[in-house]
């Protein structure tokens, strides 16, 4: 009986630490829900990294783009818009790989306006942010900022209308051919050489500003 009695007493013993807890827990989220409804901020949907730097979130398209959207989304992009290959960091696994870059294509077009932007975002996705003014009295820009997917069909659409930045969007497409198929997995050394290879014609071409083959 003594035995079952201790027995008892442990495992009640066990059960009111553990209620103790909890209530401390429970008292320490209802005093930091109350602190942060008085500051006035939804602990319920934390505001991201980009919304506080002012960046929408990526959309998905909403419209249909017609032949005449394509053209004139040519044409915009040729005069606005910028296509790139940037470095994101460095890549994880094995020993030869962590010296390799992790690299990114992106087509970005920059406005004062943000009409064309919004009519651009509704055919073919992507999101908006603000950029930093350089001076003062400089007009609020935006920027519109397509990867992934919604890149490639992008700039597929684009592709036979544009005139100058015609070899950059094809250095940036054969870029994303080396990206299906291996998300997720260790990339062979020629698949790395070859994203160097694009990313190096993309830098060169966006360095020197102009289309190389004849119109």
């Amino acid at each position: 009986m003594a035995q079952t009695r201790l027995a008892d007493n442990g495992r009640l013993g066990t059960v009111r630490t553990v209620t103790a807890r909890v209530d401390r827990r429970v008292r320490s989220d209802l005093v930091a829900s109350r602190v942060v409804r008085r500051a006035g901020v939804d602990r319920r949907a934390p505001a991201s990294s980009s919304a506080r730097k002012g960046e929408k979130m990526r959309v998905s398209p909403t419209v249909k783009a017609s032949e005449t959207d394509i053209a004139y989304a040519a044409g915009f992009f040729d005069g606005e818009g910028t296509a790139t290959i940037q470095t994101t960091g460095r890549l994880h696994g094995l020993a030869w790989t962590r010296r390799k870059r992790n690299l990114k294509a992106m087509a970005t077009v920059t406005q004062s306006d943000l009409r064309p932007l919004t009519w651009l975002q509704a055919r073919y996705g992507g999101k908006i942010r603000i950029k930093k003014q350089q001076k003062p009295h400089h007009k609020p820009c935006w920027e519109l900022m397509l990867s992934g997917h919604q890149l490639d069909v992008f700039l597929t659409d684009i592709r036979p209308m544009l005139i100058i930045k015609s070899d950059v969007v094809d250095a940036v497409l054969e870029f994303r051919k080396t990206v299906h198929g291996n998300s997720g997995r260790v990339l062979p050394e020629h698949v790395h050489r070859q994203r160097e290879a694009c990313s190096a014609r993309v830098l060169e071409l966006n360095r020197r500003g102009i289309n190389t083959r004849s119109a």
